[in-house]
């Protein structure tokens, strides 16, 4: 320990001493482990860390999978799957279940106002399912079934929007027109999916899914048994589905799925985003790889300054030093630099993991919140003290290997030789430049990418496009034609504002989906109730106004009424897929089997398709099916809300509110955004990937820069009197010029041929996030590596013109 300590003082001395050498080193390590600590944050609470709740190894999610498509053809099970895993399931501890399918807005009435909530219905056990007690009041329990209308609050909605009243258990609060009594509110931290559950309610058997359990959908999650595997639980609730296809009407819908199980878990990272394991593996590969960069970067510092100290090492060897003491002196020098470098990535960690919080960049699992916690403080510590021994050993080696005869002459010869004659060092930079190529490659697909898929038409024009969602209440609006009207009046109203060029109302936001059937009359009827027709309802000026062409026929006119013949426009997509070859205008059509109750509708037209993301399909769009109908035909008590403006959108977005509210205070209006707006969230991830992997490969193009530079600089200074010998024997100015760019651009290009190759052999990883463009493009490899050679000649051409300014005279009296 004296030993020790002793070391530690001699090496502050020297760091303090050298003060340009210990800030360039701490800055390039604080970089990269604040990088890494930030990082490993999201990853610890995405990946790493198991779900706060009881037992989460053995929790599990069930969802069912179409027959014949794959596991990633994911859906809710019925309502009455459910039921009968629960009653007759032996696999299980516990089974429950909820919803979150056509259940997020639904309007309560809070002190004589409306505001929209995500209710969630929910089993009473789900909170006994995963160990959580309510902070207040109590969760469900079985006999609250017999009760009425029951819910659970979120800490969260308590707070923000109720303004966390105390007393509020116990009383009552108006949702959908019911009054429900509030039972207790979560714990803070507490959440589920989805995270913006503002409330749960409780399913009773006089809810919509207990009277109608093979048409209602929920997800089902429960706790395996301590011995039961996956496997075996799927087996087991596969043969009890079959009783419910026995149970059911031909041809319904739950024939055509099988339950799936999987871990819960991994689902929640999938439903924030089907790529977000793989693109956080990948970024955290990335942040490693800078640190590595850095780490190299501070070993070639490391062996430039060692090169300057060998008279000191010499004479420490001459007084009696063994090898192993020098080298455990430098690397105590080198633990703490990295140990410094470490404090300030911690302060750089913290300060990165604020700001994600809240800015809110991109959607992540519930359960962990990002944190700088005790588990990111000791990766931290591990990684600084792993990356003092990455930089500072092969350093320390080196410099301990010294010749007393040559070190302590006057003049030596072995500094003059260099930096650059060590193979280690040379090894380093080549290693710095394929690292920083590979990362380079990497986040130049994943913006190419993100560029081509922001860039693709849409089949509408979402450009000064201002969006809302209206929900009217049941009990003012029970008839279809109360409903229209209002839509009629909110129209006229809004095309009266300032700015607004056209306004047009549909049931969902573009493009709509759907999982109906269709039958075409005058065909087969299709043998199940599963399809992929989605349906919208839109106002006459809808196509019009969203820049959607009409291919055939007419659109929709104010004579398309309740009382006439039911109309339909339908889409390009549904006219390949149902109409091939052939005119589909004046056919009919019915969504469903003929012997449905659904009308025969006419089509009396056909138009462009609008392109989407799905949730199966993060990198790219699709053209679904589609069946529009006019809203003074199937008005809904839902409908979302467009307009067209001529300038900005300011204060647009309260005057909405405010004519919606003029009709009528009791319709709810919500959601209020752009259309680009809309667009920009459903590219979070992508974006979010593609900025954080730029941000990495711009520093560790920096950092590579930054090392070809120290290194052809330390060289140049350490032959100087060389340079001047070679220009007093006639070398001209551009002959040194070259001597010296052609070494920083011989390390240069070997890099770019080994990263070349680890890029070919790595980018293949990206291949679920890449759109429009292959991992191995090679006008992608071809721009990079140009882009990294032309860097690194600007970095040699420094020190290099600074050679070519040696005077020979001044030079030669080095001798």
């Amino acid at each position: 320990m004296a030993n020790l300590w002793q070391d530690l003082r001699y090496g502050l001395r020297m760091l303090v001493k050298k003060r340009v050498f210990t800030a360039v080193v701490v800055l390039t390590l604080g970089l990269g482990i604040g990088a890494n600590s930030a990082l490993f944050s999201i990853v610890n609470s995405v990946l790493l860390r198991p779900l706060p709740y009881k037992d989460p190894d053995r929790l599990v999610a069930v969802w069912e999978s179409e027959v014949g498509h794959g596991p990633n053809s994911k859906v809710f099970a019925s309502f009455r799957d459910f039921q009968e895993w629960q009653a007759h399931s032996h696999s299980f501890e516990q089974l429950e279940a909820c919803t979150w399918a056509w259940y997020e807005g639904r309007p309560l009435i809070w002190h004589g106002t409306a505001q929209r909530v995500t209710a969630i219905p929910a089993t009473a056990g789900l909170f006994s399912l995963l160990g959580v007690q309510a902070a207040q009041g109590r969760t469900f329990k079985p006999n609250d079934l017999k009760s009425g209308c029951a819910v659970v609050l979120s800490h969260g909605f308590w707070q923000s929007r109720l303004g966390g009243m105390p007393g509020l258990v116990g009383s009552s609060l108006t949702l959908a027109d019911q009054a429900c009594t509030v039972l207790g509110i979560m714990p803070k931290g507490f959440d589920f999916y989805p995270k913006q559950t503002d409330l749960w309610t409780l399913i009773t058997p006089q809810s919509e899914l207990e009277r109608q359990p093979l048409d209602s959908a929920v997800a089902v999650f429960g706790r395996l048994k301590p011995d039961v595997s996956q496997a075996n639980a799927q087996a087991e609730l596969a043969v009890l589905h079959q009783q419910v296809v026995r149970e059911a009407p031909p041809g319904n819908w739950v024939s055509q799925f099988v339950p799936v199980v999987y871990n819960l878990q991994e689902e929640f990272t999938w439903l924030a985003g089907r790529n977000l394991r793989t693109g956080l593996l990948v970024l955290f590969g990335a942040v490693v790889c800078v640190l590595l960069i850095a780490c190299v970067n501070v070993a070639n510092l490391q062996v430039a300054r060692s090169s300057e100290r060998q008279k000191e090492l010499a004479v420490r060897v001459a007084l009696g030093s063994g090898r192993v003491r020098l080298v455990r002196q430098l690397l105590t020098e080198s633990l703490v630099l990295t140990l410094l470098g470490a404090v300030l990535g911690v302060i750089l960690a913290v300060a990165s993991v604020g700001w994600f919080r809240s800015t809110n960049v991109v959607e992540l699992p519930p359960g962990n919140p990002v944190s700088v916690n005790l588990q990111v403080l000791v990766f931290t510590g591990g990684l600084a003290i792993l990356a003092g021994l990455l930089s500072g050993l092969m350093p320390a080696w080196k410099a301990s290997r010294i010749d007393l005869n040559e070190a302590l002459k006057e003049t030596s010869r072995g500094v003059v030789q260099g930096v650059l004659s060590h193979p280690t060092t040379r090894l380093f930079v080549i290693a710095e430049v394929a690292l920083s190529l590979i990362l380079l490659a990497g986040a130049a697909l994943l913006i190419q990418s993100l560029d081509r898929l922001n860039s693709v038409p849409l089949g509408f024009r979402p450009d000064h496009l201002l969006t809302a969602q209206v929900i009217l209440p049941t009990p003012s609006y029970p008839r279809f034609s109360q409903r229209a009207a209002f839509y009629d009046k909110l129209i006229s109203s809004l095309s009266m504002l300032p700015a607004v060029e056209e306004v047009a109302m549909s049931s969902s936001l573009p493009p709509g989906g759907g999982y109906n059937a269709l039958t075409v009359a005058g065909r087969a009827a299709p043998n199940t109730e599963v399809g992929d027709v989605g349906i919208e309802e839109v106002s006459a000026d809808y196509f019009r106004m969203m820049g959607i062409p009409l291919l055939r026929g007419r659109r929709f006119e104010s004579s398309d009424r309740e009382n006439s013949q039911p109309a339909a426009i339908v889409n390009e997509a549904l006219v390949r897929e149902y109409f091939p070859n052939e005119d589909p205008v004046g056919r009919q059509i019915r969504l469903g089997k003929p012997d449905d109750k659904a009308p025969w509708l006419t089509i009396v037209g056909t138009v462009g398709n609008v392109k989407g993301t799905t949730v199966y399909k993060e990198m790219g769009y699709e053209e679904s099916p589609l069946v529009y109908r006019p809203l003074h035909q199937v008005a809904g008590g839902s409908m979302g809300i467009f307009l067209r403006t001529t300038g900005s959108f300011a204060g647009l977005a309260a005057a909405v509110q405010h004519e919606v509210s003029a009709l009528d205070s009791t319709v709810l209006i919500y959601d209020v955004k752009t259309m680009e707006e809309r667009i920009s969230q459903s590219l979070a991830h992508p974006r979010f990937r593609a900025i954080l992997l730029g941000i990495f490969a711009g520093l560790a193009l920096l950092l590579a820069a930054v090392g070809i530079y120290g290194v052809l600089s330390e060289t140049t200074l350490q032959r100087t009197h060389e340079m001047g010998i070679r220009m007093a024997l006639g070398a001209e100015r551009r002959d040194v010029l070259g001597l010296v760019i052609r070494q920083g651009l011989v390390l240069t290009l070997g890099g770019v041929v080994i990263g070349l190759v680890a890029a070919l052999a790595l980018t293949r990883f990206l291949v679920s996030m890449l759109y429009g463009v292959k991992p191995a493009d090679p006008q992608t490899l071809g721009i990079v590596s140009l882009l990294l050679i032309g860097v690194a000649m600007l970095a040699s051409y420094i020190p290099a013109r600074r050679a070519t300014k040696v005077d020979p005279m001044v030079a030669l009296r080095y001798e």
